[in-house]
């Protein structure tokens, strides 16, 4: 085995599958501890400590650590760049973009998901492209600026429905209603915010659906309307708060997912803060975050 044949490389890689396998099936503190293993063996090797530290940025996002993920995402974007992988920038860029969103440092998200955008384009990465352009969206409309955020969620949408993706689309449903919303429009935001709930039920992503429904919520609440018995900005609180969401709204998931001819890809789910949705980097193939359930996927 790797591990018993003295070559650090392969033990390093052999310890970050493995960490990745933990990592996948939710037990945080056997994945990290592995990861540092990992390093320890191979961290003269640029493209596996840039593996790494992404992944040790994405258990710190599980966690709640923005701060600590912020700088091991830093860390892989370097590694990246000296290992010359455009594809593993472009995606530490995105996922640092995730994370200002999160402490809502908003040009600081906007600068990491235009240049992410550049690679993903140069790269004809259609999925990576599409969430740029959603995500940057949702600083674009916290710095003021509806108009561009409306047209970075149309992007979006377009790019989804090339992929036939339901629950990307959702998202942009989403992003949208809340620019309409932002706007006064009301008749079209509800028409959006409907469109992205009933995307995300079909597509199986309950804390978006929740989501979703605190953003209508919103809309009706600004109109003067109560759907029902109940305020319906409670009817989405028990999946945010059972995720260990803060209860801030405005943060739909993001969906980000691998080609098909990666590895299988892990599901992850709750406890998380929205950016932890990233990109998860085992062994230099790119699996997916989900704002789901835990769960496996066939390759």
């Amino acid at each position: 085995m790797a591990l018993d044949s003295g070559l650090p490389d392969a033990a390093a890689q052999a310890l970050n599958t493995r960490a990745a396998i933990e990592l996948d099936s939710g037990s945080f503190g056997a994945a990290r501890t592995l990861f540092e293993q990992a390093l320890a063996f191979g961290g003269d090797n640029p493209a596996l400590r840039a593996r790494v530290h992404q992944n040790l940025g994405i258990i710190a996002n599980v966690q709640g650590d923005l701060n600590g993920a912020r700088d091991y995402y830093h860390q892989s974007l370097r590694a990246f760049e000296s290992a010359g992988d455009t594809r593993g920038v472009a995606i530490s860029h995105h996922n640092l973009g995730m994370i200002a969103n999160d402490l809502e440092a908003w040009p600081e998200a906007a600068a990491n998901f235009s240049r992410s955008l550049e690679l993903a384009q140069e790269l004809g990465d259609i999925q990576l492209e599409g969430l740029c352009r959603l995500n940057h969206g949702e600083a674009l409309l916290a710095m003021g600026e509806p108009a561009a955020a409306m047209r970075n969620a149309d992007q979006a949408l377009t790019l989804f429905n090339q992929l036939d993706s339901k629950a990307d689309r959702a998202g942009a449903y989403m992003l949208l209603g809340m620019v309409y919303r932002e706007t006064g429009k009301a008749s079209l935001a509800e028409s959006r915010l409907k469109t992205a709930i009933q995307g995300f039920a079909e597509s199986g992503s309950p804390l978006g659906e929740a989501e979703a429904t605190r953003e209508l919520a919103l809309l009706y609440r600004s109109t003067g309307r109560n759907q029902g018995n109940a305020d319906p900005v409670d009817r989405g609180a028990p999946a945010l708060q059972s995720a260990g969401r803060s209860g801030r709204v405005g943060r739909y998931p993001r969906q980000a997912r691998a080609p098909r001819s990666d590895l299988p890809r892990g599901w992850f789910g709750a406890g998380v803060n929205r950016s932890s949705r990233a990109m998860l980097i085992p062994s230099g193939i790119a699996n997916a975050w989900r704002s789901t359930r835990w769960r496996s996927e066939p390759p």
